[in-house]
């Protein structure tokens, strides 16, 4: 019998939520059928998207827990960033390489985490659509 419920699972770098859930499914069904002999398919879900650049905790529903899903996920989320300011990519993301003499290089020393950033940062904090 296929396994019911939710799990929470990390979901490294470079894997994309899809990623994720493919692989939860395979080890799944590929022990059932060892265990049973059979082929059994196991419906596997996750509760929201994580960019593939993203690290974290990413909810997944097994079985009849994809229906409980929605339940689980109600609460906050917390979300947590590294950003290097000085510095600019050739993507504009951690995947780039370096981009000498761009925007990245101007004077960025003004900056500060109570007069720029936590204004900023407002604008993400709450029911963000």
């Amino acid at each position: 019998m296929p396994p019911d419920g939710v799990v929470a699972v990390y979901k490294p770098q470079g894997w994309s939520s899809a990623d994720v859930v493919g692989r939860v499914r395979w080890v799944l069904q590929s022990t059932l059928r060892d265990r049973l002999g059979e082929k059994r398919k196991v419906k596997v879900g996750h509760g929201g998207t994580l960019d593939p650049l993203a690290t974290g905790v990413l909810v997944l529903g097994i079985g009849k827990g994809c229906r409980d899903l929605e339940a689980y996920l109600k609460g906050t989320k917390r979300y947590r960033t590294l950003a290097r300011l000085g510095s600019e990519t050739t993507t504009l993301d951690s995947e780039g390489g370096p981009v000498e003499g761009g925007l990245g290089a101007a004077n960025w020393s003004h900056v500060g985490l109570e007069t720029h950033l936590n204004r900023v940062l407002s604008h993400f904090t709450g029911d963000v659509r």
